[in-house]
């Protein structure tokens, strides 16, 4: 099994154009899933340019960030059901039980202080489905975006780097070496 990821810095303005084309060229929904839920049912949108988080990173770390499953439409969902150690069960959704899916979290600004954290685009399964919608998503997405080391910036993301606002690539509190710097 190949892992494919793309790193990207993109704020709202610079990831709408990309997804709206996305969206109207890809058959896809977008599946909430970070975090454990109390409930089986999952938040789906088929729009995230009408989602209001949409460019924001409210935990300051790129891995705990929104996260989504980007399907096929009328793709059903498997959920895992998490038994709980006091009771009860909580549910959790992730590629590994999805494999025609691709895993995106969009970074975004962290408003407790300036910063822009990493967001990623990735799969991790060898599916047919996911590698070819993982290749699509992350060509439209990204179309116009600046390549930096590892990373793609989208253009205000670049100009933010410019201006020296942080570009995360770990988390907010994390030493500023491992920032992206030109």
């Amino acid at each position: 099994m190949r892992s494919r990821q793309t790193h990207i810095f993109a704020t709202r303005s610079d990831l709408i154009p990309g997804l709206q084309m996305a969206e109207s060229q890809l058959n896809i929904t977008y599946v909430r899933c970070d975090g454990l839920r109390s409930e089986s049912d999952f938040e789906q949108v088929n729009s995230l340019g009408e989602w209001e988080n949409l460019g924001q990173n409210l935990t300051g770390n790129h891995m705990d960030g929104f996260r989504f499953l980007i399907i096929p439409k009328g793709y059903k969902v498997k959920v895992q059901r998490v038994p709980q150690q006091g009771g009860g069960t909580r549910y959790a959704l992730d590629q590994r039980l999805n494999p025609e899916s691709v895993v995106f979290l969009p970074g975004g600004q962290y408003e407790s202080r300036p910063a822009l954290i990493c967001g990623h685009i990735g799969t991790t399964t060898d599916s047919p489905i996911s590698v070819e919608l993982y290749k699509a998503f992350v060509r439209l997405v990204t179309k116009g975006f600046e390549k930096v080391k590892g990373y793609r910036l989208g253009p205000e993301a670049a100009r933010l780097m410019d201006r020296g606002l942080r570009m995360i690539t770990i988390g907010i509190g994390s030493p500023g070496e491992y920032d992206l710097k030109r």
